[in-house]
């Protein structure tokens, strides 16, 4: 087989032969490095190699996808089976890796029971709820915060605890931690000199207090990130828009200047 080094071929099809009778044992496709490893090879393929005594390569040819190597192999496998050439391989007639393997029905029914016993254990469980959370975890966030709610009060503690506790979600507790969001559930990021609830970005934050009428929930006097903290249903946008006279209501929501 000629190889040129300057070209970029990804996949190659390779035989492996005895040295004993000259024949294939094995059908495999892979990396050039992969063919001359004996690493990783089943049970069956090393019995062979130490009966023979020894091995060597061919490489059959080169591609560059994945999928033209693997339909060369499955050609190669057929033209060798149908010689009755035995083969090593445990996955024939180029099955990619194990998805192409089916357990029969004792064997599913096995694991599903091994699993299901399993999971009887509380401490298994309670390991895997810490290690999901975060607790266990070397690449959490580990750090402390302090969070706000109006009927919970102030909490401190790391946001996956939180999450837990309040069966929050991950992804937004994240966006509020990175002030991409204002509240989740109530819960909101809190200034810890100043314990006061951090709505967005200080700098880009509208200070103006407004006058907030509402058919059930009554009259408020604040600004529109005081009340999305209150009601985290609202959108910051649509309040603006109510401010600037673009819109008339907002989750039947009025403003009118204080």
């Amino acid at each position: 087989m000629k190889y040129d080094s300057r070209k970029k071929f990804n996949y190659c099809v390779y035989l492996h032969i005895r040295k004993d009778t000259n024949y294939p044992f094995y059908v495999g496709k892979g990396s050039r490095k992969r063919a001359f490893d004996i690493t990783n090879r089943n049970k069956w393929w090393h019995n062979v190699v130490n009966k023979a005594g020894g091995f060597y390569v061919v490489l059959l040819r080169v591609f560059k996808k994945e999928r033209f190597a693997l339909e060369f192999e499955k050609k190669t496998q057929d033209l060798l089976i149908k010689k009755s050439i035995p083969l090593t391989n445990i996955l024939q007639c180029g099955q990619k890796g194990s998805n192409g393997y089916k357990h029969t029905e004792e064997a599913i029914t096995k694991i599903r029971n091994s699993s299901k016993k399993m999971w009887e254990n509380p401490k298994l469980i309670k390991e895997a709820k810490e290690r999901l959370s975060g607790l266990n975890n070397p690449f959490s966030d580990k750090r402390i915060y302090l969070f706000y709610h109006k009927t919970h009060g102030y909490l401190k503690c790391s946001q996956f605890e939180l999450r837990i506790k309040y069966d929050l979600s991950s992804s937004h507790l994240s966006q509020m931690i990175k002030k991409k969001r204002y509240s989740v559930n109530g819960w909101a990021l809190c200034n810890e000199k100043s314990e006061y609830p951090i709505i967005g970005s200080d700098r880009k934050k509208d200070k103006r207090i407004f006058f907030w009428t509402h058919p059930i929930y009554g009259n408020r006097k604040c600004n529109k990130h005081e009340l999305i903290q209150e009601f985290n249903h609202l959108n910051r946008h649509n309040l603006s828009h109510l401010i600037a006279k673009n819109q008339n209501t907002h989750f039947n929501w009025k403003c009118y200047a204080s």
